[in-house]
C-alpha cells in the first residue's frame, strides 16, 4: 500500500494532484491512498506518527494553514527519514527547503506535469528498494530493509522471505527472486541469500548467521564462507 498525502490549502490544485495521482497509479499494479489536508490537522498530525503506516509520499505546498510546508516537513523529519517529501507550490523562492533532509522534488505549480514527472521517479525509487510480488490473489510490497533472508522452500516449490514479523511463502524460483534483490543481499548458500545490513553476528565454525533481531540461519555454505567473510 502507498500512502500519497496531500497538504494543500487550495482545493482546486488538490483536486488536481488527486488527478495525477489516479492517473498514474491506475497503470500501477499496487494499492494505494490519497489523504487529503487542506492544514495542519489532528488527523495530519497522526499520520505522521503514524510508524505502522508504511510508503507515505508527502506532497506538501509552501502555506498550508497556521503552519507552512516548511514547518510540517520539519516535523516529519524529527522521526521519519523514510517517507518521500515533495514541495509542489506556486513560489519560485525555495528559501528554507534546501536545510531540509532528503527533500526528494521541489516542482512548480505553474508546470503540473512536472508533478506528474517526479511522482513517476518516486516510483522508480520505490521499487528499487521493495519487492513488488505477486503470489496468487495477493500482492505483496516488501520493503528490502525489512528482509533478514530468502531461502528456498523445497516443499511448496517457491521461497520463504524471513522478515522482522513474517515469514512469507512465494511461488518463485530462489534463482529468479536473487534478479530483483540489490548488493546488500548476498549469497550464503545454494538455497538462501542474506540481508548483510542486518547480520550481527556470524559464527563461522557452527555456520551460524545471528541477525540484529536475533534471529539465525544456518544456510551458510563452506563455498560461501570467504564471500561472507568479504562482506561483513
Amino acid at each position: 500500500m502507498i500512502n500519497f498525502i496531500i497538504c494543500d490549502s487550495n482545493k482546486t490544485f488538490s483536486n488536481s494532484t488527486k488527478e495525477i495521482i489516479n492517473k498514474i497509479m491506475i497503470k500501477e499494479n499496487n494499492d494505494y491512498k490519497i489523504h487529503l489536508y487542506k492544514d495542519y490537522s489532528p488527523d495530519l498530525n497522526q499520520i505522521i506518527n503514524d510508524t505502522s503506516t508504511a510508503n507515505k509520499i508527502y506532497i506538501l505546498d509552501l502555506e498550508i494553514g497556521e503552519k507552512s510546508g516548511i514547518e510540517i516537513a520539519n516535523e516529519i523529519r524529527k522521526n521519519d527519514f523514510d517517507s518521500i517529501i515533495i514541495f509542489y507550490s506556486a513560489h519560485s523562492e525555495m528559501y528554507g527547503i534546501l536545510r531540509i533532509p532528503l527533500i526528494f522534488d521541489y516542482v512548480s505549480k505553474i508546470e503540473p506535469i512536472n508533478l506528474e514527472y517526479s511522482l513517476k521517479n518516486v516510483l522508480k525509487y520505490l521499487k528499487k528498494k521493495s519487492l513488488h510480488l505477486n503470489n496468487g490473489n495477493t500482492v505483496y510490497n516488501i520493503k528490502l530493509d525489512d528482509i533478514l533472508y530468502i531461502s528456498t522452500d523445497l516443499e511448496n516449490r517457491g521461497v520463504i522471505i524471513v522478515t522482522d514479523t513474517e515469514k512469507i511463502n512465494i511461488k518463485i524460483t530462489l534463482n529468479n527472486i536473487s534478479k530483483m534483490l540489490n548488493s546488500d543481499f548476498i549469497k550464503t548458500h545454494r538455497a538462501c541469500y542474506v540481508n548483510k545490513n542486518r547480520i550481527y553476528k556470524v559464527d563461522f565454525k557452527n555456520r551460524e548467521i545471528v541477525f540484529d533481531n536475533y534471529e539465525t540461519t544456518n544456510l551458510v555454505s563452506i563455498r560461501e564462507i570467504k564471500k561472507l567473510k568479504e562482506n561483513i
